[in-house]
């Protein structure tokens, strides 16, 4: 994309925010075709070790841009875009497909909101592929929330978190305060920071 052309697009963007995408778009964007659908994913990063960051119902690898800057040094990433589906079982064929077209056999998994409910979906198909996990925002598949997010109401009910914590009952837990549904944007440092210590805890 030319600056022109960027600039025009993004004019009502603050400068700051503008400037930190400017400095994303320039990421390789990767297209598949997986049983006659097109699959388009970001594959970025230079570390050992694989990321895939799904995201939630936006649907565009794009809303990770933050943490996939703030990790490509160390992770080998990738983040798809999620094509129109039908059924949960699709789109865990792509991810798996993607995995294994860019030779990765095992990587970390992290993923928000309904990623999360596809996160959960893959690992129980795929097991094996999956080094560590970080459900973020999410409930487990069954408690799926009928209401929105408005400011800083849980786009998850109380009951559907407990719930979760029970479906996982080894995993740490961490509850970032006044943050909303989207605590990757409105307190990124911190996520990183939380992500980041996890992934390298032997």
């Amino acid at each position: 994309m030319n600056n022109c052309i960027f600039d025009e697009i993004y004019k009502k963007v603050p400068k700051d925010q503008k400037e930190r995408l400017r400095g994303f778009v320039v990421h390789i964007h990767k297209y598949v075709m997986i049983a006659g659908v097109d699959w388009e994913y970001i594959s970025c990063g230079r570390g050992a070790e694989a990321l895939v960051l799904l995201p939630g119902g936006a649907r565009f690898g794009e809303t990770w841009f933050r943490l996939i800057m703030a990790l490509e040094n160390e992770y080998r990433i990738i983040s798809p875009t999620y094509p129109p589906a039908t059924k949960m079982a699709e789109l865990v064929d792509g991810i798996a497909h993607i995995l294994e077209s860019e030779d990765i056999e095992q990587a970390h998994l992290l993923r928000t909101s309904f990623g999360g409910w596809l996160a959960q979906c893959f690992i129980r198909k795929c097991p094996e592929k999956v080094d560590r996990l970080i459900l973020s925002n999410t409930s487990g598949p069954d408690a799926i929330s009928a209401k929105l997010v408005k400011d800083d109401a849980p786009a998850f009910r109380a009951s559907a978190r407990e719930a979760l914590k029970t479906l996982y009952p080894q995993a740490q837990v961490h509850t970032f305060y006044n943050a909303g549904h989207t605590p990757g944007y409105i307190r990124t440092e911190e996520y990183v920071s939380i992500v980041r210590n996890f992934l390298q805890e032997k």
